[in-house]
């Protein structure tokens, strides 16, 4: 699947925000764990599922014409849509030249080494996620997502990062405010945490 673009959309996306991703990106196929289920894809995107062993297609792409045989640096490597709460959610186009530049800039300053464990807490949808296991793809380092259910639930977030021995933590100010202010000693392990802003 070299030269695809990727387009990264959460199993908790209503069926009206992926349909507006699908016509905005131009997305051919759909792909999906083999236990989530979507019935309002339109006929002409392609389907298929996955597990931890197999990917199954379920209905093929239809065949299209490659003007370009060759993959170029400043190729789309993969597209993040905004949250859409000023209107209809617009794409963000990454190139691989581009993706390539900023991690090796982050590995320049060995932010994530190798005895890490990154611990993840955003949705697949967001950049976020996508620096967590870039991080940790580049640089040998573990990746740890954290139940989404566990987020809105301090104390269990906190023991969850102190059960998996994460090293770094990314999340938003609405998250760690209120683990912090409980007991935030449990997070004595934890070398980084860094947050962004909500929205």
């Amino acid at each position: 699947m070299h030269g695809v673009t990727f387009v990264p959309v959460s199993p908790d996306t209503s069926d009206q925000r992926l349909l507006s991703v699908l016509d905005t990106s131009g997305a051919v196929l759909h792909t999906r764990a083999a236990a989530v289920a979507r019935a309002c894809l339109p006929d002409s995107v392609a389907t298929a599922r996955f597990d931890t062993t197999r990917l199954t297609v379920e209905r093929a792409p239809t065949p299209r014409t490659r003007h370009r045989r060759a993959a170029v640096t400043t190729d789309t490597a993969y597209m993040i849509f905004t949250s859409g709460t000023t209107g209809r959610p617009k794409g963000i186009v990454m190139s691989h030249r581009g993706v390539l530049a900023f991690y090796r800039g982050l590995m320049d300053h060995r932010i994530v080494t190798s005895e890490d464990r990154v611990a993840t807490t955003s949705p697949l949808q967001f950049d976020f996620s996508l620096l967590d296991i870039g991080l940790a793809l580049s640089s040998g380092a573990a990746v740890v997502p954290v139940p989404r259910d566990q987020l809105r639930l301090p104390l269990r977030f906190l023991q969850c990062l102190a059960d998996t021995r994460a090293t770094r933590v990314d999340g938003v100010p609405s998250i760690w405010r209120p683990a912090l202010w409980l007991e935030p000693e449990r997070l004595a392990c934890t070398r980084l945490v860094a947050g962004a802003r909500d929205g």
